[in-house]
């Protein structure tokens, strides 16, 4: 079992997507168009589906946003997460503590503030 495949909303996990892109709709938070990008897991896409049926678009799921394994730092406090990373800096191939290695064009991790072009709009992943 995987986080793309399983661990989807909870039954109450759609009200806060709801909710968001309700109050960002009422606010002018949002222009139009709105791309709506989402990582394949399922949760991911759950959510997607929901602020998409309120958007009026579509999602697309991009692959790069994907979770990777974090071997013996699953579960672990967040702050491990920076030590893969500076290992992942040093050599994109390490399987230090178990982890999965980084995937090419991944844009999680060290590489989560890359910039994705689309119709002359650069939208931004943080």
């Amino acid at each position: 079992m995987n986080a793309g495949d399983a661990f989807g909303l909870t039954v109450l996990g759609g009200t806060p997507v709801r909710r968001s892109v309700t109050q960002a709709l009422a606010t002018g938070m949002l222009e139009s168009p709105v791309l709506l990008v989402s990582s394949p897991l399922l949760r991911a896409r759950e959510s997607a589906d929901i602020a998409a049926e309120l958007l009026g678009v579509s999602p697309t799921i991009d692959a790069r946003l994907s979770e990777r394994g974090f071997g013996d730092f699953e579960l672990e406090p967040d702050d491990r997460y920076e030590r893969v990373w500076a290992a992942d800096r040093r050599d994109a191939t390490h399987r230090s503590w178990g982890v999965a290695r980084a995937k090419p064009g991944s844009l999680s991790g060290p590489n989560r503030r890359r910039r994705v072009p689309r119709s002359g709009m650069e939208q931004h992943f943080v």
